[in-house]
């Protein structure tokens, strides 16, 4: 049953019988009349540069990130030359016996990223991800985020657009292209342009077809496959995946065929067998 604010809401999408509560004290200063009705223009005029520092932000985000992936690998080449200095059985004895210290410097770097972040494990890989491919592939995409001239919904697709791309300087051509056009739109008129997330997506789909006829043609294999981990509140680990068809068809034939090699006293059920099968 809703709330007698959404029951009461008319067709419009306004409430004629109910006033909105006032604002929280922490943010009634960053809001132009909030003691009142407020002017629409100034309220757009606040909304517009609250986007514009939230893209800059991320941008920053994205710039301390990438730092914090060239430390971490910094730390992780240095320890490869120390034990490239070692004997063979020494080398064999520390790994051994350090494999964790040694090997996983991106699960470290993926923990800190989503402890400073508040995020999931896989919310923060991603994170990553963009910020690397920003940092070496779409720096002039990532200037217009900077500059507030670009949103965070236009750089993810943006991003995922440019993945699809093999070759490093067809990305770079890739950028080139995208911000020039992307920053005339912004800033070629009177006052800022308005650029949704369907323009953009029209924009590089144009772009990609002039620069890499093939990419659309990649998207499928490439964006489709994945594996994701969510932790639940029940203690449980919930695992989703897309596989292309002959793995997951592989999987499932010989978690089915492990499954049902254990003796009939065996107290699991089919499906916690298949699970042991897999893992």
């Amino acid at each position: 049953m809703g709330s007698r604010c959404g029951a009461a809401r008319s067709a419009s999408g306004f409430d004629d019988d109910t006033d909105l509560p006032a604002l929280p004290e922490s943010l009634a200063d960053a809001v132009p009349g909030a003691g009142g009705d407020g002017a629409a223009g100034t309220l757009v005029d606040g909304l517009t540069d609250a986007a514009v520092t939230l893209a800059r932000a991320t941008a920053v985000q994205y710039a301390l990130v990438s730092q914090m992936f060239a430390a971490r690998q910094g730390e992780r080449r240095r320890r490869l030359d120390e034990l490239s200095d070692l004997p063979r059985s020494e080398q064999a004895e520390l790994i051994s016996g350090r494999v964790a210290r040694f090997t996983d410097e991106w699960s470290l770097l993926i923990a800190d990223v989503s402890a400073a972040l508040c995020v999931g494990q896989f919310a923060a890989s991603t994170f990553i991800e963009t910020a690397i491919v920003l940092r070496t592939r779409l720096r002039r995409l990532w200037d217009l985020l900077a500059r507030g001239l670009a949103t965070v919904s236009h750089i993810r697709k943006l991003v995922e657009a440019a993945d699809l791309i093999v070759d490093d300087p067809v990305a770079v051509e890739f950028d080139r292209r995208v911000a020039e056009q992307i920053e005339a739109r912004m800033t070629g008129g009177t006052g800022r342009g308005v650029l949704t997330v369907g323009d953009v997506l029209d924009l590089a789909d144009r772009v990609l077809a002039e620069l890499d006829p093939d990419a659309r043609l990649r998207e499928n294999k490439q964006h489709k496959v994945h594996i994701v981990f969510r932790g639940g509140r029940d203690g449980m680990e919930y695992v989703s995946a897309a596989v292309d068809r002959t793995t997951g068809m592989f999987w499932n034939d010989r978690a089915d065929e492990v499954a049902r090699t254990v003796c009939r006293k065996d107290g699991r059920s089919l499906d916690q067998r298949r699970v042991d099968a897999i893992t």
